[in-house]
């Protein structure tokens, strides 16, 4: 007897106990987590929502999930990564939020309180300040790798905020980009 098969594109949801990780993709693509205890949604920008996110952050059962990845989910808000901030605060390590446009400095404020963090990519998520850098700097030292790539509206240097983070070289034509 053959298992019904899912339409194209619908998204699958995939746990697997054993390895503590989660992967939510589309049926035609599928995503390979890299490590144990990782969360990879998208890329699906027009059917990730709020919602969502935040029925798989919560019934995701474990307090080590230390990997997020984001891409191009353009219709998140700033509500689920505050969630992710309250419900992981300190085995979150690495956070991609590549092209999430909606997200704003409430965002960084919630991940503030994961002092774990060592790598965040923030590419292209153009409604970030100056005074959302400074509140994340407050609770995240350990960053080592933070890409503000297309953030035009952050003008401090990172690495004054982040010990951990490279000054910029002469060579970088863009400022806002470390790591």
């Amino acid at each position: 007897m053959r298992k019904p098969q899912k339409p194209k594109g619908a998204p699958i949801v995939k746990h697997e106990d054993q390895c503590h990780s989660l992967q939510l993709t589309p049926a035609t693509h599928k995503c390979h987590s890299p490590c144990a205890n990782t969360v990879r949604v998208g890329p699906l920008p027009h059917r990730t929502t709020d919602a969502l996110l935040h029925c798989v952050l919560t019934s995701y059962q474990t307090s080590h999930l230390t990997h997020l990845t984001l891409r191009s989910c353009e219709s998140v808000t700033d509500s689920p990564i505050t969630l992710l901030a309250s419900l992981y605060p300190l085995s979150l390590t690495t956070i991609d939020l590549y092209g999430c446009e909606n997200l704003t400095d409430l965002s960084l404020l919630a991940l503030a309180n994961c002092p774990n963090l060592t790598s965040l990519d923030l590419f292209f998520v153009t409604e970030l300040s100056d005074a959302g850098l400074q509140a994340l700097a407050r609770g995240c030292q350990l960053l080592t790798t933070l890409n503000l790539t297309g953030c035009d509206a952050i003008t401090i240097d990172p690495s004054t905020l982040f010990p951990l983070l490279p000054p910029p070289s002469d060579s970088d034509t863009d400022s806002s980009s470390c790591g």
